[in-house]
């Protein structure tokens, strides 16, 4: 009997030991788990940092090229007033130097080319498209050599390209 209980303590020592053994794994697995899971949260929280700081940048960089576009296209409206002032001043111009010709009549049109050095200086006169009265389009390209030096923008607006050879339409326009 004594070997009986001998056999069954031991039993149970085994039975406690492999109990504890199996209970030291599960809380090793378990230890393990939680630290998996702790990391896989520190990655997200690091991943979701990541994104919102990539989304604010891109953000940012999207504002920055708007706030560029926008002072692009405030410059080239600000170009294309300056470039659509000086026209007008040089067609005031040219008209100040016009000898009308008796032969002229209303709604006469010839469109000119006019080429210009930096100074405004007239270097050379085209008809591209003539009136039909050479008279007419011979004295729009006299008043166009007598207003020379025609006006300019200052250099430093840098649109000289936009002056250097014009083009424009002279008409007839008599009041009355």
């Amino acid at each position: 009997m004594a070997k009986i209980e001998a056999e069954n303590k031991a039993l149970e020592q085994k039975r406690r030991a492999e109990q504890e053994r199996l209970a030291a794994l599960e809380a090793k697995r378990k230890a393990e788990e939680e630290e998996r899971r702790k990391a896989e949260e520190a990655r997200q929280r690091q991943e979701e940092a990541r994104k919102r700081r990539e989304a604010e940048e891109a953000l940012k960089a999207q504002m920055a090229a708007e706030e560029q576009q926008r002072l692009a296209d405030a410059r080239r409206a600000q170009a294309m007033s300056t470039i659509d002032k000086y026209r007008v001043l040089i067609e005031a111009k040219v008209r100040q130097n016009w000898l009308v010709p008796p032969s002229a009549q209303q709604g006469m049109v010839c469109v000119l080319s006019v080429r210009l050095i930096p100074s405004g200086d007239v270097v050379s006169v085209q008809i591209l498209e003539s009136s039909g009265d050479a008279v007419f389009d011979r004295s729009v390209e006299n008043a166009v050599r007598k207003a020379s030096p025609l006006p300019l923008p200052p250099a430093e607006l840098g649109l000289y390209d936009e002056f250097r050879e014009l083009r424009f339409p002279f008409e007839l326009q008599r009041k009355g």
